[in-house]
């Protein structure tokens, strides 16, 4: 997500990697971490309670595109994020000899954040996306 082009990455790792070598790499959830998502919260009446809502909306995921946006609150820049769905980032490594060994969706569970932008507000929603990789060998 950091990376504009992520096969500078793939083309040599099966060269640098001894048979058998696996690869370990983590990410920014693209479906809930990226430029094209939307936090929303509302309010609605249940029996006479006002009960909030949290939730997000995601669109344009399967559109390969760039942005800007907050990595840290307050940092003085904008952050550059490059977004990628799931499996063109696996089918990426799979073209270069990898098989997908380990493919992991964590959640946050401590205590959640008042900050409605911080991955721990949303404890229902991984904000990492973990992959292993092993490289095949013919």
């Amino acid at each position: 997500m950091d990376m504009a082009v992520v096969t500078l990455l793939a083309a040599p790792l099966p060269i640098l990697l001894k048979p058998g070598g696996k690869f370990v790499f983590s990410i920014t959830h693209p479906v809930f971490k990226s430029g094209s998502r939307r936090i929303v919260i509302d309010e609605e009446d249940h029996s006479n309670q006002a009960v909030r809502n949290t939730s997000i909306q995601v669109f344009n995921y399967t559109k390969l595109h760039h942005c800007e946006g907050i990595g840290i609150i307050g940092q003085p820049e904008a952050h550059q994020y490059f977004h990628g769905f799931t499996s063109s980032l696996i089918n990426l490594f799979t073209d270069h000899g990898f098989v997908l060994d380990c493919l992991e969706e964590p959640v946050y569970k401590g205590e959640r954040s008042n900050n409605k932008l911080t991955s721990t507000a949303y404890q229902e929603f991984p904000p990492f996306l973990f992959f292993g990789m092993n490289l095949e060998r013919i």
